[in-house]
């Protein structure tokens, strides 16, 4: 049964939906730190040119982008209980959350790693010759010298993929995590009204983003204000 638009059930969801904000916020912390975390290992292995490993990084890559965001937490949320469950191990006990961190983290590690690895190129083979040649170690030339440069390069497209992965973070209704999305979904079934319900998490999630896109601005401004 369908109900005329009321504003009026916009402004009465927004109180029940920002209750939500904070788990939101914190599905979106796991998934861009674990992502940071596997794109920056699979950037070094495809820098570095580590045998097989780096065979097995390009497959993998290939395979996730290639593959639909929620399919892969499909893939994750229901393959890998049953995968586990051949070895004895029963995984069905554990929280959607960490199924979405894990799809997602996997997915943003992917085009991090792809980031990195042409910010790592576009720092030039020059600098890396002439830290080797005043005694700087491999492992120190990476730190100092490579990653900086790189992370000011990768900045702008790592802004853009912490916003689509905030926007990922309402397919964890899915897999019946309760977050913004889902309790939009639980007030529109409860009070009839789920345009409105969908209006007041959409607001919520502009707004949000708008907070993310300032921050990075800012970021950028500064960092290209001091290499100036």
């Amino acid at each position: 049964m369908v109900q005329a638009f009321e504003w009026k059930y916009v402004f009465k969801a927004m109180p029940r939906l920002l209750h939500f904000i904070p788990i939101t916020l914190l599905i979106w912390s796991a998934i861009i730190l674990s992502g940071i975390v596997v794109g920056s290992i699979f950037a070094v292995i495809r820098t570095k040119h580590i045998p097989v490993l780096e065979q097995l990084v390009r497959v993998l890559l290939s395979v996730v982008r290639g593959i639909p965001p929620l399919t892969q937490l499909f893939i994750f949320y229901f393959g890998m209980p049953a995968l586990f469950l051949k070895i004895g191990i029963d995984l069905t006990r554990i929280n959607g959350m960490w199924f979405v961190i894990l799809a997602y983290g996997l997915s943003n590690g992917a085009i991090i790693s792809e980031n990195l690895r042409a910010a790592f190129a576009s720092v030039g083979k020059g600098q890396e010759d002439a830290a080797y040649s005043i005694g700087m170690s491999g492992t120190k030339t990476f730190f100092r010298i490579m990653i900086p440069q790189a992370m000011v390069v990768a900045l702008p497209s790592f802004g853009n993929l912490c916003v689509a992965a905030l926007k990922n973070t309402s397919l964890a209704f899915a897999v019946g995590v309760i977050e913004l999305m889902t309790t939009a979904n639980q007030l529109g079934s409860y009070t009839l009204h789920r345009m409105e319900c969908y209006v007041a998490v959409a607001l919520i999630y502009y707004v949000l983003y708008l907070i993310i896109r300032s921050i990075f601005k800012l970021i950028e401004h500064k960092v290209s204000y001091q290499r100036d």
